[in-house]
């Protein structure tokens, strides 16, 4: 890697944003610091704030109240222009009279670098995206993946101070996805520019983040490592949105759940009483000889590959999710008892 694509790494925080859309308040005083080189995922549902987020960010929306730095740098009132950001968005927005080069090398030529300079950037970045034999093609001769890829190297040609994703990855094919995400976890590991992701594919956030910003309704729920939010989620919201999970009956007693007669920990300060608790299909099995567990009837399982996922009905009505060896065929309508492994479960109320 040449110096042309690489540059100190810069740290972005967030004091207490707040951004109101007339009389809507969007973000409610949102913090967030994210350190230099990070990769963080900000990861929530469709209206949560995350976009809005990024966009304050990027300096395409002033926010309310509250600040906006860079390196310590106020920069809340500094235009876009003036921020040093790179920013890939959903759809491919490339000049469909350009070619590929040319479309990387855009913000050189507006930057005015020299001409052979811009073009030997532009080449260079297309390389770092594997795009480097197809640096003459234009947008329609390029599949959507290979279109954004040119959209990430337009946005890196720069060497920006911050890489800002606003889920560039939601309008491809998922093995494409996949493929893309991975790339650019190499590209940002490789280059160790300041990267922050929008994203309401749970996966897509796990997979490549440093760490996660889980939002819900302008806030943020949590903030951690990918194991951190799926092992010990803090909230029900975020219990409920990363990873899959089945709710069933709890009963509290000196943060100690009782679910089908064992004793499981539950997350966070949680007083006395009935409640529902998220349970992972991973952490429910069969019962085996002499144990008790609960009754319950195989409603449907499916075979994904190297496990099964099943799905069985409790006597009182909830549906449990379990995962298992693909080898361990359980038919519908067979009778069977479950039981829980003693991880960490958080619970909600028992009438939510």
């Amino acid at each position: 890697m040449t110096a042309v694509l690489t540059r100190s790494a810069t740290s972005v925080a967030l004091d207490g944003v707040v951004k109101d859309f007339g009389k809507t308040r969007v973000l409610h005083e949102l913090s967030l610091e994210i350190r230099a080189g990070e990769f963080v995922s900000l990861l929530g549902p469709s209206g949560c704030g995350k976009t809005t987020a990024l966009r304050l960010i990027a300096g395409l929306e002033d926010p309310t109240a509250g600040a906006i730095r860079m390196n310590g740098e106020d920069v809340t009132h500094l235009p876009t222009n003036r921020r040093d950001i790179g920013m890939v968005f959903q759809s491919y927005s490339l000049f469909p009279h350009l070619n590929a080069l040319d479309n990387t090398r855009f913000g050189l030529d507006m930057r005015k670098v020299a001409k052979e300079q811009a073009k030997a950037m532009a080449l260079e970045s297309l390389e770092l995206v594997g795009l480097g034999g197809l640096a003459e093609r234009y947008p329609h001769e390029l599949s959507g993946g290979q279109q954004q890829r040119v959209a990430l190297a337009r946005a890196l040609v720069t060497s920006p101070k911050v890489l800002l994703l606003d889920e560039p990855l939601s309008a491809l094919d998922a093995r494409v996805r996949v493929q893309l995400r991975e790339e650019i976890g190499r590209i940002q590991k490789e280059l160790g520019i300041t990267t922050i992701f929008v994203t309401h594919d749970q996966e897509e956030a796990l997979a490549i983040s440093d760490r996660v910003a889980v939002m819900h309704a302008g806030r943020i729920e949590q903030i951690g490592t990918p194991e951190e939010l799926y092992l010990t989620p803090a909230t029900p919201e975020v219990a409920a949105f990363v990873g899959m999970s089945s709710m069933v009956p709890a009963i509290v007693h000196s943060g100690t759940a009782t679910i089908w007669g064992q004793l499981v920990p539950v997350v966070g300060g949680s007083p006395d009483g009935e409640y529902r608790a998220f349970v992972r299909p991973e952490n429910v099995h069969i019962a085996g000889p002499g144990q008790a567990g609960a009754a319950a009837t195989i409603e449907t399982s499916v075979f994904l590959g190297s496990f099964r996922r099943t799905e069985a009905r409790l006597e009182s009505g909830e549906v449990v999710s379990l995962q298992h060896p693909a080898d361990l065929r359980l038919e519908r309508g067979a009778s069977v008892r479950l039981v829980i492994e003693p991880m960490p479960v958080v619970v909600t109320s028992a009438r939510g």
